[in-house]
Protein backbone atom coordinates (compact mmCIF):
# COMPACT_ATOMS: atom_id res chain seq x y z
CA UNK A 1 0.00 0.00 0.00
CA UNK A 2 1.29 3.62 -1.30
CA UNK A 3 2.17 5.83 1.68
CA UNK A 4 -0.17 8.32 -0.04
CA UNK A 5 -2.82 8.45 -3.16
CA UNK A 6 -3.58 11.24 -5.70
CA UNK A 7 -7.45 11.19 -6.53
CA UNK A 8 -7.74 13.01 -9.66
CA UNK A 9 -11.25 13.89 -10.39
CA UNK A 10 -10.58 14.39 -13.95
CA UNK A 11 -12.08 17.72 -15.99
CA UNK A 12 -11.67 19.17 -20.00
CA UNK A 13 -9.32 21.90 -18.71
CA UNK A 14 -8.88 21.23 -15.30
CA UNK A 15 -8.72 18.29 -12.55
CA UNK A 16 -8.85 18.42 -8.80
CA UNK A 17 -6.92 16.86 -6.88
CA UNK A 18 -6.70 15.46 -3.30
CA UNK A 19 -3.78 13.82 -1.90
CA UNK A 20 -4.50 11.84 1.53
CA UNK A 21 -2.25 9.41 3.62
CA UNK A 22 -2.87 6.34 4.72
CA UNK A 23 -3.64 7.54 7.88
CA UNK A 24 -6.41 9.57 6.37
CA UNK A 25 -4.85 13.07 6.51
CA UNK A 26 -5.74 14.91 3.21
CA UNK A 27 -2.98 17.02 2.33
CA UNK A 28 -3.79 18.80 -0.26
CA UNK A 29 -7.22 19.43 -2.35
CA UNK A 30 -6.84 21.80 -4.98
CA UNK A 31 -7.43 22.20 -8.80
CA UNK A 32 -4.73 21.83 -11.32
CA UNK A 33 -5.20 22.79 -14.77
CA UNK A 34 -4.64 20.24 -17.09
CA UNK A 35 -1.14 20.90 -18.77
CA UNK A 36 1.64 19.04 -18.38
CA UNK A 37 3.39 21.32 -16.13
CA UNK A 38 0.90 21.43 -13.32
CA UNK A 39 0.32 18.07 -13.68
CA UNK A 40 4.51 17.58 -13.35
CA UNK A 41 4.77 19.87 -10.26
CA UNK A 42 2.03 17.96 -8.64
CA UNK A 43 3.50 14.51 -9.19
CA UNK A 44 6.99 16.32 -8.14
CA UNK A 45 5.75 17.00 -4.87
CA UNK A 46 4.55 13.53 -4.12
CA UNK A 47 6.53 11.37 -6.00
CA UNK A 48 6.34 8.04 -4.09
CA UNK A 49 2.05 8.55 -4.29
CA UNK A 50 -0.29 6.49 -6.51
CA UNK A 51 -2.50 8.11 -9.19
CA UNK A 52 -5.52 7.36 -9.22
CA UNK A 53 -8.14 8.31 -11.92
CA UNK A 54 -12.15 8.51 -12.50
CA UNK A 55 -11.91 8.17 -16.23
CA UNK A 56 -8.58 6.90 -18.03
CA UNK A 57 -8.99 7.37 -21.50
CA UNK A 58 -9.75 11.04 -23.04
CA UNK A 59 -9.68 13.59 -20.60
CA UNK A 60 -7.58 11.63 -18.07
CA UNK A 61 -5.06 10.50 -20.56
CA UNK A 62 -2.76 13.18 -19.95
CA UNK A 63 -2.92 12.84 -16.19
CA UNK A 64 -2.21 9.04 -16.52
CA UNK A 65 0.46 9.63 -18.80
CA UNK A 66 2.26 12.10 -16.85
CA UNK A 67 2.23 10.02 -13.99
CA UNK A 68 3.95 6.98 -15.77
CA UNK A 69 6.52 9.50 -17.16
CA UNK A 70 7.58 10.90 -13.53
CA UNK A 71 7.25 6.33 -12.67
CA UNK A 72 5.08 7.17 -10.72
CA UNK A 73 2.32 3.64 -10.52
CA UNK A 74 -1.19 4.89 -11.50
CA UNK A 75 -4.75 3.25 -11.25
CA UNK A 76 -8.30 3.87 -12.44
CA UNK A 77 -11.24 3.88 -10.22
CA UNK A 78 -14.46 2.77 -12.36
CA UNK A 79 -17.67 5.08 -11.96
CA UNK A 80 -19.68 2.47 -10.68
CA UNK A 81 -17.05 1.81 -7.64
CA UNK A 82 -16.46 5.38 -7.46
CA UNK A 83 -20.80 5.96 -7.22
CA UNK A 84 -21.07 3.54 -4.09
CA UNK A 85 -18.14 4.68 -2.41
CA UNK A 86 -19.55 8.38 -2.53
CA UNK A 87 -22.74 7.34 -1.07
CA UNK A 88 -20.38 5.99 2.14
CA UNK A 89 -19.24 9.44 2.87
CA UNK A 90 -21.24 12.09 4.33
CA UNK A 91 -23.06 14.81 1.89
CA UNK A 92 -24.88 14.63 -0.83
CA UNK A 93 -23.95 17.62 -3.19
CA UNK A 94 -21.41 16.30 -5.89
CA UNK A 95 -18.52 18.70 -6.45
CA UNK A 96 -15.04 17.98 -7.84
CA UNK A 97 -13.52 18.63 -4.27
CA UNK A 98 -15.63 15.46 -3.09
CA UNK A 99 -15.69 13.42 -5.80
CA UNK A 100 -11.71 13.99 -5.66
CA UNK A 101 -11.94 12.82 -1.82
CA UNK A 102 -14.00 9.95 -2.33
CA UNK A 103 -11.83 8.67 -5.01
CA UNK A 104 -8.26 8.80 -3.12
CA UNK A 105 -10.04 7.42 0.56
CA UNK A 106 -11.64 4.72 -1.43
CA UNK A 107 -8.33 3.88 -3.49
CA UNK A 108 -6.49 3.89 0.32
CA UNK A 109 -9.79 1.90 2.10
CA UNK A 110 -10.89 -0.27 -0.79
CA UNK A 111 -7.65 -0.95 -3.17
CA UNK A 112 -9.64 -4.47 -4.23
CA UNK A 113 -11.89 -1.80 -5.94
CA UNK A 114 -9.04 -0.59 -8.15
CA UNK A 115 -7.91 -1.11 -11.94
CA UNK A 116 -4.89 -0.89 -13.42
CA UNK A 117 -3.94 1.23 -15.85
CA UNK A 118 -1.96 -0.01 -18.23
CA UNK A 119 -0.09 1.78 -21.76
CA UNK A 120 -2.73 -0.11 -24.31
CA UNK A 121 -0.39 -0.16 -27.83
CA UNK A 122 -0.76 0.48 -31.20
CA UNK A 123 -2.94 -2.57 -31.89
CA UNK A 124 -5.45 -1.55 -29.38
CA UNK A 125 -5.26 2.03 -30.19
CA UNK A 126 -6.24 1.26 -33.62
CA UNK A 127 -9.29 -1.44 -32.96
CA UNK A 128 -10.93 1.45 -30.66
CA UNK A 129 -10.29 3.72 -33.68
CA UNK A 130 -11.59 1.64 -36.01
CA UNK A 131 -14.63 0.52 -33.36
CA UNK A 132 -15.31 4.36 -32.73
CA UNK A 133 -15.74 4.86 -36.65
CA UNK A 134 -17.73 2.18 -37.08
CA UNK A 135 -20.04 3.31 -34.17
CA UNK A 136 -20.60 6.65 -35.82
CA UNK A 137 -20.90 5.70 -39.00
CA UNK A 138 -23.92 3.37 -37.94
CA UNK A 139 -25.47 6.45 -36.21
CA UNK A 140 -25.14 7.94 -39.58
CA UNK A 141 -26.63 5.24 -41.56
CA UNK A 142 -29.73 5.60 -39.18
CA UNK A 143 -30.22 9.01 -39.21
CA UNK A 144 -30.13 9.39 -43.16
CA UNK A 145 -32.76 6.07 -42.47
CA UNK A 146 -35.29 7.99 -40.45
CA UNK A 147 -34.51 11.48 -42.20
CA UNK A 148 -35.64 9.72 -45.83
CA UNK A 149 -38.56 8.11 -43.93
CA UNK A 150 -39.56 10.98 -42.21
CA UNK A 151 -39.56 12.74 -46.06
CA UNK A 152 -41.47 10.03 -47.57
CA UNK A 153 -43.99 10.56 -45.09
CA UNK A 154 -44.32 13.71 -44.75
CA UNK A 155 -44.81 13.96 -48.95
CA UNK A 156 -47.59 11.22 -48.74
Amino acid sequence: MPEAVIGLDVGKSSHWACVATRDGEVLLSAPVANREGDLDSLFVRFPDALVVVDQSRNIGALALARARAAGMSAAYLPGLAAHGAARLFAGDAKTDERDAMVIAKTALGIPDALLPVGDPGPAIAAARALAAQRNFLTCENTRNKNRLRSILLEST
